[in-house]
């Protein structure tokens, strides 16, 4: 065999072998990349049902939250995913975690809450940007784990919080939606999506009556929905009781 042959060899074999070597490393960065791909554009939606709890709720108030999350999550759609928050900075950090895997479809939010927005932790809590105080007079004391909805409009602008105009929020509450400038009003100013606010005080099923935890104290005019748009703030008025019929407004054409 003569040496122009065994040379020959030698690099058809160190050819290969490189070769071999460079298709191995792209897809080994290939894979390594997959998750942060699927994560921006090909994760699935999300539905969240996050729920605000106040250490002085006492232990009745945040079981008969939980127990609305759950039975509307067995009930109506398993594929919620449910938590918890007790500051406003909580509630953008699972909004933030959560859009990672994907667009949040919807989201529904429970708590104590008011025009203002949910109250949770003493001071803490998630509010409309105008909220100064609780009592007239008596300036509130904002601490590092408050969050504004401007924080919230930070947030998706930067893509850190990820809602579309098919995403829904239905914030669940006493007073969320009374008033074009309540919270549900302010958010849906800076989200892509409409958000839909109660327009008065809210009961809840304390028995296994609808599975949708949510009764209206008057049957008049319960709910209002807020969509902003380039003609600005349009807002419809919903006669709807239940939960469940709320929530699937979320896979109907909404203008």
């Amino acid at each position: 065999m003569s040496l122009f042959y065994r040379l020959a060899q030698a690099f058809d074999f160190t050819f290969r072998f490189q070769l071999y070597m460079l298709r191995t490393l792209f897809f080994l960065i290939l894979f390594s990349l997959l998750p942060f791909f699927e994560a921006k554009a090909g994760g699935p939606p999300r539905n969240l049902f996050l729920i605000g709890l106040h250490s002085n709720n006492g232990p009745v108030d945040d079981k008969l939250f939980s127990m609305v999350a759950d039975s509307f999550q067995v009930k109506v759609d398993s594929s919620f995913i449910i938590d918890s928050f007790f500051t406003g900075k909580q509630l953008l950090e699972l909004l933030e975690h959560h859009s990672k895997d994907g667009i949040i479809q919807t989201l529904i939010l429970l708590g104590h809450s008011g025009t203002a927005g949910y109250f949770v932790e003493h001071n803490s809590g998630f509010y409309i940007n105008s909220f100064k105080e609780y009592i007239p007079g008596i300036p509130l004391q904002f601490t590092n784990s408050s969050r504004r909805i401007s924080d919230l409009k930070k947030m998706v602008s930067s893509g850190a919080i990820q809602l579309d105009s098919s995403s829904l929020i239905i914030a669940l509450g006493c007073n969320t939606g009374n008033g074009l400038l309540s919270f549900a009003a302010e958010c849906s100013r800076v989200v892509p999506c409409a958000v839909i606010g109660s327009t008065q005080q809210v009961g809840y099923y304390k028995k296994n009556e609808l599975g949708t935890g949510i009764q209206p104290t008057t049957s008049k005019a319960p709910f209002v929905m807020y969509k902003n748009s380039s003609k600005g703030l349009s807002q419809v008025v919903l006669t709807y009781r239940s939960l469940k019929d709320l929530y699937l407004l979320s896979s109907r054409p909404i203008r």
